[in-house]
């Protein structure tokens, strides 16, 4: 057998990410059916209604960014049905 050699990174060891951009925030958005499609309560952020619910989690999201002014990519939503 040959000798082994250690063998050499061929890419840097990536840097360490920073906090700002990881934190993220998870909200709650618990929707209940309506006569009109489907009512929103949102978690820091009101209430809003909406016909489908292919719409709640942009429409949780405008709201959370309007009432607390984080950034959207930091926003995470779990539905809730009720």
């Amino acid at each position: 057998m040959l000798p082994t050699e250690p063998r050499e990174q061929k890419r840097k060891p990536a840097a360490p990410l920073d906090p700002a951009w990881v934190t993220t925030t998870t909200y709650t958005v618990t929707v209940t059916p309506t006569a009109a499609g489907w009512s929103l309560k949102i978690q820091s952020g009101g209430s809003a209604t909406c016909r489908h619910l292919g719409e709640v989690e942009d429409i949780a999201r405008e709201r959370i960014v309007f009432y607390t002014g984080m950034p959207l990519e930091r926003i995470l939503i779990d539905v809730k049905r009720v």
